[in-house]
């Protein structure tokens, strides 16, 4: 016992030295936190229910944000709150010279930007109509057939500027409720795996392509609606063979909590989403997939603890409507979030190094 209390009386004594006694205890309270859900995620898995056991839902289309859709098929029908979105589109209907309120989601023809459709079709009864926007129009087709709201599809690649104006255009005559915007990718390599083509790319689609559309939509939007941008946890700190990816999500959370403050007068609600790793998307698989990088593995060779992407969305839009600016909608986010608060960035991406190289 008395060793055990040396070493505890160690281990403090540097916390404190290096963090201040309120940060050091948070640091072990996090610890502690990780220590139960890594057991939680241990336990699960020999249960045959580990987090990502669908095979990180590589069957299922898309970028980042462009990827599949829950097992779960909810009958709208059944719902009770589908029945009570009928009847407000019903209502709203007869309310001539009323703008249509509409949800816009981009990256919608699976993953993320999937089950955010899929979310707001159960939780947001006063959208008249959700739009999905995204390149597969048949995937779009099918992610609006499992919709109870009226659903327009708009197939486009968001990084021509041309189809920006185009989408611009089709917004004229409605209100812009909720705003999602979750196109994007990634590719796993570093400066020498990944190619010029992916890294312009990503460039294009995670930020430009990012901003042109939330500058497309507001100018549509009023007091009470909302945006949410999805960044990363890897937006607070370099991560290294992840690189262009997490400094385009550090470069979209910075532009989502600036856009928020000058909205502020506006009374629209900006809403940074930073997930951990999600397994059940194509998120993995297509960074995973690069033709210059076969040997991946030795890049990043474990996404430990992955969340779920119905766990994602739902804390996601919860925290939206409660008004949060960023949602870390996860024990491993939060410790993330919180970890690159307190440590130095030099400090982050070496112990990023050791999770990278162990897996």
């Amino acid at each position: 016992m008395n060793y055990l209390q040396m070493i505890f009386s160690f281990i403090w004594n540097n916390l404190t030295a290096f963090f201040g006694a309120v940060a050091a205890a948070c640091f072990l309270a996090c610890l502690v936190l990780l220590a139960a859900e890594l057991l939680s995620y241990h336990s699960k898995k020999k249960q045959g229910g580990a987090v990502g056991d669908s095979g990180a839902g590589s069957q299922q289309g898309g970028a980042a944000g462009d990827s599949g859709i829950l097992g779960q098929q909810e009958a709208a029908i059944d719902n009770p709150c589908g029945a009570k979105r009928q009847e407000n589109v019903a209502l709203d209907a007869g309310h001539r010279g009323r703008r249509m309120r509409i949800a816009l989601v981009t990256g919608a023809s699976s993953g993320m930007g999937r089950e955010f459709a899929r979310c707001i079709d159960r939780t947001e009864a006063e959208m008249d109509e959700i739009w999905l926007v995204a390149r597969r129009r048949e995937r779009l087709e099918e992610a609006a057939s499992q919709l109870t709201h009226p659903a327009r599809i708009i197939p486009m690649d968001l990084t021509k500027a041309e189809n920006i104006e185009e989408l611009e255009n089709l917004l004229k005559p409605v209100r812009v409720g909720i705003f999602v915007n979750c196109a994007g990718y990634a590719k796993i390599g570093n400066y020498e795996k990944v190619s010029r083509f992916d890294s312009d790319h990503m460039i294009d689609l995670n930020c430009k392509a990012a901003v042109n559309m939330t500058l497309a939509v507001l100018p549509y939007m009023q007091a009470g609606d909302r945006i949410l941008e999805l960044c990363s946890t890897s937006s607070f700190q370099p991560v290294p063979h992840l690189n262009i990816y997490a400094a385009g999500k550090a470069f979209l959370y910075s532009y989502t909590r600036a856009l928020r403050m000058e909205l502020l007068p506006r009374g629209i609600v900006v809403t940074a989403v930073c997930p951990w790793w999600v397994a059940d998307t194509e998120f993995l698989p297509i960074a995973k997939d690069n033709a210059a990088n076969p040997d991946f593995e030795k890049s990043i060779r474990g996404f430990l603890l992955p969340s779920k992407k119905e766990t994602v969305v739902r804390r996601a839009l919860r925290a939206s409507r409660m008004g949060f600016a960023v949602s870390t909608p996860g024990i491993m986010c939060f410790l993330h979030r919180l970890f690159s608060k307190l440590i130095p960035r030099t400090g982050m991406i070496y112990l990023w190094e050791i999770m990278r190289r162990l897996g």
